[in-house]
């Protein structure tokens, strides 16, 4: 039974207790998070979660609320550990607590001995149990002896703070500079204590193979409190603000952990100087009796019985010896078979350590991971019975969602079909392009033929304009040599007629005494000859001029009706070729807002398609999130795979489908890249040829105005040489009038 409680061990007793209200917090009203129950041993933290109140019970081997005094609580806890104490057992008093909750104060309080030798009321837990060690040694009147260690653990540096040399005691820094440098490693050190003594109280009640002493000196000095031989009483401090409130859980979790930690304790035996000395004088006579029976004898005497004794022990000791002695070969040999296996084993103990200390690693990240198991498995069961709660609803939401499946494969149908309507439309596109290329070459074909038929006819009439205007000045010069050969025969009779005249004359005064009679009828007949050959040459130069002049004004007609005749010739190639010029240009912008419209539908496609995919590929995401919440609590693994492997198909599939018609979209934009730059390229030389003929013609309409005024002119200047010749003669007959009548005057004034 002893050795069942021995191996069952004591559990850590801890020790619960809270400090009251500040007068800070009394001041400020602060609202209480704990509740202590004294009678049930019970600690209940209160809080409030969404509006709604949770509460959380502790329960402790002692409680003790904010009003508990100092007395009360070393009687009613550590006066018995110094009886057990006294009694063998080796024992570990800690306080373990936030900050300000009261750990020094009861650990070791307030104030001293009064002047009656009492202790203040508010002396803590050590000052009271060294009274109490005292004073019960003193009352048994006893022999005893008392070693008293007082360290200081510290910044992980360990003081000790009996020591009599100064050096050897650290001095404790409460100013720091601005830079904190050393107080934040202070912390850091601290901090750390505490987490590793937090590992090793959850290590402790996990049952944990390893448990981390090692990892500061705090738990080193604890080892044998936590897990060893030593009974543990853990007295933890809380406070009862609700400022407070987190810290306080994470104390009383540690501490409600640490009570499930088991020590095995043993009793130290006690052993007096009297029993000792007894136990000396004892054996100091027995070998002086022995010592003077063999100063009396001769030899080595002995008493009878003894010898016997020791005969039969020496017979029995030798019997023992030789069995001994077989069993010591077979033990060698043993030996050495368990030297070469323990080689083996050492070998595999080694092999087996260090697949232990991975498998410690291993079983660490398990538990970390079992952690997040059991914390999942919780919210996995909050929500199963929330999902419980709701069963008939996701039954209906299943029904719908499978209806929303349904309608989404036939929209999945639909937007297939509308791709590959979309790709006959885009096989319809290619084919209209290629028709429309053909019918654009056949355009610009004709168009080359029209322009170049053009051409040739404006050449072609202006061969003939060149070839009449030749014509004409031929005619022309014909006409003005026909014209001077004609005055001057004219100008050779006038001159005869003259000469004739002035030897009439001459020979009419020389003969004028002798044929005065025939000089009368023969100036009369030659009066009225020279009279008819005025008035003949007068109507010949007449009728000549009339000639000219109706010639001229013929010349000047024909050339106007030839010209008119040319400018509308050229105006209707001008007009017929603008035409044809507006009709190409027509076609082009045509063309080109065909291009634009098709490349716009083809944008327009292409994004209602990607909307069409974007809420599909929504929907079904909906869809599948809908059947994770509903199958949550049974195809979790399951569903999340499914719902993986149909995202990753539909992205796939969305991905083809737009890649497809990336591709697709991309070569229709580049056939019409190149169909616009083949467009803009041919508008370009048209509207370069249309410039060139525009320019030709003007210049060709240049030349010909300019040679219809420079023909106007010389006609102009013939019809005033005509008409300044037409005159003349007149001057020219009226001269021979006047000097016909001054002759007939001269000659009748004679007579």
């Amino acid at each position: 039974s002893n050795k069942d409680d021995k191996d069952k061990g004591v559990n850590v007793q801890v020790v619960l207790r809270c400090r009251p209200f500040s007068d800070d917090e009394v001041r400020a009203k602060t609202p209480a998070a704990v509740t202590c129950n004294e009678d049930k041993q019970e600690v209940i933290v209160t809080q409030n979660i969404g509006n709604k109140q949770s509460d959380k019970t502790f329960c402790f081997d002692k409680v003790f609320g904010p009003h508990t005094k100092q007395k009360d609580l070393y009687d009613q806890v550590v006066a018995p550990i110094v009886k057990e104490a006294l009694e063998g057992y080796n024992w570990t008093i800690f306080a373990y607590g936030q900050t300000g909750t009261g750990k020094t104060y009861t650990m070791e309080g307030e104030g001293g001995k009064t002047k009656n030798g009492e202790f203040h009321e508010d002396v803590g837990v050590i000052p009271r149990a060294v009274e109490q060690l005292f004073n019960t040694l003193e009352a048994q009147h006893a022999d005893y002896s008392m070693k008293v260690t007082y360290i200081e653990l510290y910044n992980e540096e360990i003081t000790d703070l009996l020591a009599p040399d100064e050096k050897f005691k650290r001095h404790i820094s409460l100013m720091e500079d601005g830079k904190g440098a050393g107080r934040a490693r202070e912390a850091g050190e601290i901090n750390k204590s505490l987490l590793t003594l937090g590992r090793v109280i959850n290590a402790l009640a996990d049952h944990s193979g390893h448990v981390p002493y090692r990892d500061s000196k705090l738990t080193r000095l604890l080892r044998d409190s936590l897990g060893g031989k030593t009974k543990t009483c853990i007295i933890t401090t809380v406070s009862l603000s609700i400022h407070s409130l987190e810290e306080t859980q994470n104390t009383l979790d540690y501490a409600y952990r640490a009570k499930s930690i088991k020590n095995r304790p043993e009793v130290n035996h006690k052993v007096t100087k009297s029993v000792v000395v007894k136990e000396l004088y004892n054996e100091i006579n027995n070998l002086k009796q022995e010592l003077h029976a063999t100063r009396e004898k001769n030899g080595v005497y002995i008493p009878h019985d003894r010898y016997v004794s020791e005969e039969a022990a020496k017979k029995e000791m030798a019997e023992k010896l030789e069995l001994k002695s077989k069993e010591l070969l077979n033990l060698q040999e043993l030996f050495l078979y368990q030297q070469k296996l323990t080689t083996e084993l050492s070998q595999r103990l080694e092999d087996t350590q260090r697949e232990l200390q991975e498998s410690k690693k291993d079983v660490s990240g398990l538990k970390d991971k079992l952690k997040q198991a059991n914390e999942m498995t919780k919210e996995k069961e909050y929500l199963i019975l929330n999902l419980l709660g709701s069963e008939k609803t996701l039954t209906e939401r299943a029904v719908k969602l499978h209806s929303e499946l349904e309608n989404a494969t036939s929209e999945v149908s639909s937007l297939f079909a509308k791709i590959e309507h979309k790709n006959h439309i885009e096989e319809g596109n290619k084919r209209l392009i290629q028709s429309f290329q053909t019918l654009l070459a056949q355009h610009l074909d004709v168009l080359h033929r029209i322009v170049v038929t053009s051409v040739t006819h404006q050449e072609q009439q202006l061969n003939a304009i060149e070839e009449h205007m030749k014509s004409f000045l031929t005619e022309q010069d014909k006409a003005n040599e026909e014209l001077q050969m004609r005055v001057k025969k004219i100008k050779d009779v006038f001159t005869g007629g003259i000469e004739s005249l002035a030897e009439l004359a001459t020979e009419f005064n020389g003969q004028s005494q002798k044929a005065f009679d025939n000089i009368n009828s023969e100036l009369v007949d030659h009066s009225s000859a020279l009279t008819e050959l005025i008035r003949g040459a007068s109507v010949k130069v007449g009728d000549i001029l009339v000639d000219l002049h109706s010639n001229l004004t013929e010349q000047e007609q024909s050339v106007a009706s030839f010209w008119q005749q040319q400018h509308e010739s050229q105006l209707r190639a001008y007009q017929t070729t603008q035409s044809a010029s507006s009709n190409t240009m027509n076609f082009f912008k045509a063309l080109s807002k065909d291009i634009f419209t098709v490349i716009q539908t083809v944008e327009e496609a292409r994004t209602i398609y990607d909307q069409k995919l974007s809420e599909f590929k929504k929907k079904f995401e909906e869809y599948a999130d809908g059947e994770d919440k509903q199958l949550l609590d049974k195809m979790a693994e399951l569903l999340a795979n499914s719902n993986a492997k149909k995202k990753q198909l539909v992205q796939t599939e969305v991905d083809d489908i737009r890649s497809c018609i990336g591709s697709k979209t991309y070569i229709l934009h580049k056939q019409m890249s190149n169909m616009h730059t083949l467009t803009y390229s041919t508008e370009d030389e048209f509207t370069s040829f249309v410039g060139k003929t525009k320019r030709h013609y003007d210049e060709d309409e240049n030349t010909i105005q300019n040679g219809k005024k420079d023909l106007t002119s010389m006609l102009q200047s013939w019809i005033t040489k005509a008409r300044t010749g037409d005159q003349q003669w007149r001057q020219v007959e009226e001269s021979l009038t006047r000097l016909q009548k001054r002759h007939m005057e001269s000659v009748d004034s004679k007579i």
